[in-house]
């Protein structure tokens, strides 16, 4: 067997970028679910059948470490375990278990892979996070036209909120300055568009995280990416008031979810943002402290027939009803290890590390804040990703 050292300087060729930017139009953001379900007339969104065409056009130019061991039937059997703890607890069907569960495991198997050594380039990360984002505006425009004929009554989507700080982060880091500065003018495209506050929220975070650390390493660097995300960013806000009165008269309902519910936020007036109706989820789920005493297995995504609409906007609360509290509290404990180890390692021997220092952030955040990073098909590998290159980077061997 080819050891890992040798694999990762694999003298092949880099993959044609483009290739890498199509794989995530197609497969790794919301146009996945639109291509499969609304042009294929599937009656599920399955990203996977999308990723088997560059399965096949990868076969040969990547390269992982085994993960045959008993690590990986500790965690696939864990797996199956809750799927039978959650068919004992009998509150939802078995067809909505198995649903759930599918996100799960393609989330297991991405961390198996990317926790071990492979050759996947940071590089062929922030370009599949390029086109994850260009899906995304994409998918963004589509739900619009199909709002304003009368298609659908929603207009905001939801999409790969991991892709953002991945490619903001990637991109600085890695000195990729003009996709730096097109990443910046894309997501503020996609904050207009795409309707939802909480991509906003990842969007600005992910900025301040990233140079946050940057300034703190490399002031010259900082600088330098500094002007180049003000740019587009002073130009947006000189416009400001020209966008709003355009998206106002052409789709009032998108201003309003956009620019006047943000503009209530921080003014401090959330009465009618939908600020309180989460608040006040997130409370009926804390003191319905008994349903997470013991593991009950996984949980509903249907968010208008059943509660699943309640774990997406508080996904804690998903963790807690699906592991337990203990288990729960030892998980979420053992990742703020990882990200500490890997914080501290980042400064010593692996700079590439503080990128998924940056990850474990969002992350963390998001689990008080928006859930489809562990409840959509097409984000879930995204997430093992990042978990299997935190504990990758962390170096810490009594983790799974």
């Amino acid at each position: 067997m080819v050891s890992p050292e040798i694999f990762i300087k694999d003298k092949n060729k880099q993959p044609p970028v483009i290739t890498l930017v199509i794989m995530g139009f197609l497969v790794f953001s919301p146009f996945s679910t639109i291509l499969v379900m609304k042009y294929f007339g599937l009656p599920i969104s399955l990203p996977e059948v999308l990723f088997l065409p560059f399965l096949f056009i990868f076969r040969k130019r990547y390269y992982f470490a085994s993960v045959v061991s008993i690590r990986s039937i500790i965690i696939i059997s864990s797996w199956i375990l809750l799927i039978l703890i959650s068919i004992l607890e009998a509150r939802y069907t078995v067809t909505i278990i198995l649903s759930s569960s599918r996100t799960y495991l393609t989330l297991l198997i991405a961390y198996l892979f990317f926790s071990k050594a492979n050759n996947v380039t940071l590089d062929d990360v922030m370009y599949i996070s390029l086109g994850v984002t260009l899906g995304w505006l994409y998918s963004s425009i589509y739900e619009i036209n199909s709002y304003l004929t009368g298609d659908v009554t929603t207009i905001a989507l939801t999409g790969n909120m991991l892709a953002i700080p991945l490619l903001i982060s990637i991109a600085a880091f890695k000195k990729h300055n003009k996709i730096l500065f097109f990443s910046i003018i894309l997501l503020i495209a996609v904050s207009i568009t795409s309707g939802m506050r909480r991509e906003i929220v990842v969007f600005v975070v992910s900025l301040f995280l990233t140079f946050g650390f940057m300034s703190v390493g490399n002031t010259k660097q900082f600088l330098s990416k500094l002007f180049i995300i003000s740019i587009p960013v002073i130009f947006f806000f000189s416009f400001y008031s020209q966008i709003g009165k355009y998206v106002e008269s052409n789709v009032p309902v998108l201003y309003y979810r956009v620019f006047q519910k943000t503009e209530m936020l921080f003014s401090s007036k959330t009465g009618n943002t939908g600020d309180s109706d989460r608040l006040n989820n997130m409370s009926n789920k804390v003191n319905n402290f008994s349903e997470y005493l013991i593991p009950r297995g996984f949980v509903t995504r249907r968010t208008l027939e059943d509660d699943g609409g309640g774990y997406i906007d508080f996904p804690l609360s998903e963790l807690l009803y699906m592991f337990g509290f203990l288990l729960t509290f030892i998980l979420l404990l053992i990742f703020g290890i990882q990200t500490f180890h890997c914080y501290k390692r980042s400064s010593i021997t692996d700079n590439d590390g503080i990128i998924f220092v940056i990850l474990s952030m969002i992350m963390f955040m998001l689990l008080f804040l928006e859930g489809t990073f562990l409840s959509s098909s097409y984000v879930a590998p995204f997430t093992g990703y990042c978990l299997g290159r935190l504990k990758f980077h962390s170096k810490l061997t009594f983790v799974l």
